[in-house]
């Protein structure tokens, strides 16, 4: 199984990204995610939980505040989601993973970019998933 990786420049650097579909209980979109291998956690962040679900993200229990770029409330998801890729064959490769939301403690935080969505270590530990060496054209795979 390959899934095809993206580069993508955000926050002064490039970083790694893949398109999937995120369905949860009470909502199901279509993003980009990064993939944030020093992440102990997968997050939907506040610009996914705002632009594509109606989920009240505001009164979602607290899981606890953690450092990313800036200060983040994890927040308590229902239950896990499931997670679907496209690989190389255009099939979908489905997982199922706890995700938490994600949304800034400073509410006066301004961004030049929006703040995506992550893929963390957890996701790829827990599926024996790892981003595997440019191929001849230069593209890059989540493989297992």
């Amino acid at each position: 199984m390959k899934i095809p990786v993206n580069d993508f420049n955000w926050a002064g650097g490039e970083r790694y990204m893949v398109s999937l579909r995120i369905v949860g209980s009470g909502f199901n979109f279509l993003t980009d995610a990064i993939i944030d291998t020093g992440s102990p956690w997968s997050i939907i962040m506040e610009s996914d939980l705002k632009a594509k679900t109606r989920l009240p993200y505001s009164r979602l229990p607290k899981y606890k505040t953690v450092n990313l770029i800036t200060r983040i409330e994890l927040l308590e998801l229902s239950g896990e989601c499931k997670l679907i890729f496209r690989d190389t064959d255009n099939n979908a490769v489905q997982f199922s993973h706890k995700m938490y939301g994600g949304m800034f403690v400073d509410r006066n935080v301004q961004l030049t970019q929006a703040f995506p969505s992550f893929i963390g270590k957890d996701f790829l530990d827990k599926n024996n998933l790892f981003i595997g060496k440019r191929d001849e054209k230069g593209r890059r795979y989540l493989e297992n």
